[in-house]
């Protein structure tokens, strides 16, 4: 659901808002740090900036094309996957626009 509503956004639309919380960027950016956050082995070691040199309070403008974040998507949900398989027997498997887990 994230890479296709990424994908229907313009443009135009990525790096603008109606107030600096509702810019696109900002949001998709938040989200996959926070997520990517979560799965580190040390999350006390995460540095927000050191994917794109940027974090989503910087200037919309600075921030990372649709595109960039989709790969740092595509990485996110790979280790993501990982990262449930290591525990308690848990497999992340991707279906459609959604992540089912099962216990193996």
């Amino acid at each position: 659901m994230f890479r296709m509503t990424v994908g229907r956004i313009t443009d135009e639309q990525w790096y603008a808002g109606e107030s600096p919380g509702q810019v696109p960027a900002k949001i998709a950016l938040h989200a996959l740090q926070w997520a990517d956050y979560y799965i580190q082995a040390d999350p006390s070691a995460f540095n927000s900036k050191e994917r794109f040199g940027v974090d989503s309070n910087d200037e919309p403008s600075s921030l990372p094309s649709r595109t960039a974040l989709r790969t740092y998507l595509d990485d996110v949900a790979a280790r993501t996957d990982a990262f449930l398989r290591g525990r308690d027997g848990a497999r992340a498997r991707c279906i459609g626009d959604g992540v089912e887990v099962t216990k193996q």
